[in-house]
């Protein structure tokens, strides 16, 4: 026959399992929170690096160009390796 001591051991046993469990859903969560959100300034980023290519094509200025576009690919190299050091980190 179970002792109190035995009851109260398996209790705290299935609490601590219940709390885990809610704890690694939490953090699930946040996970798929933080990839969706990485995912969105992601395309907004290469959205802008974009436009800053277009605008730069439509100047006569050609060392502006340059600078516009080298702008532009810089934002994009940035942005993919932060989003990219992230999602290493959300794993």
């Amino acid at each position: 026959m179970p002792t109190q001591t035995d009851k109260a051991k398996q209790q705290a046993d299935e609490t601590i399992e219940r709390i885990r469990s809610l704890n690694e859903q939490v953090l699930q969560s946040g996970r798929e929170l933080g990839q969706g959100f990485l995912d969105a300034y992601e395309q907004t980023m290469r959205t802008f690096a974009d436009f800053q290519q277009r605008t730069a094509e439509g100047t006569d200025m050609q060392w502006l160009s340059q600078i516009a576009k080298a702008q532009a690919d810089f934002t994009r190299d940035v942005t993919k390796y932060s989003a990219d050091a992230a999602r290493r980190f959300l794993k």
